[in-house]
């Protein structure tokens, strides 16, 4: 929805995620489609991982860069 608002409709749509907590995924398949999905519709994500649960996130946030 917020990608639909921007000002600036030439640019390509991009998302940047700050990931500071670890996250609570029961399928990591998930992330797998998610980022198929976005993948299609070419919009670029930045994610930011840091604190402790950086390697709690990390096979997660690998699977969604697949």
């Amino acid at each position: 929805m917020c990608l639909k608002k921007r000002a600036n409709k030439n640019q390509s749509p991009r998302i940047v995620a700050i990931v500071g907590s670890p996250l609570k995924i029961e399928n990591p398949d998930e992330m797998f489609k998610l980022g198929k999905a976005l993948r299609k519709h070419n919009v670029a994500v930045d994610i930011i991982s840091f604190g402790e649960s950086v390697e709690l996130n990390t096979p997660f946030l690998d699977r969604f860069d697949q």
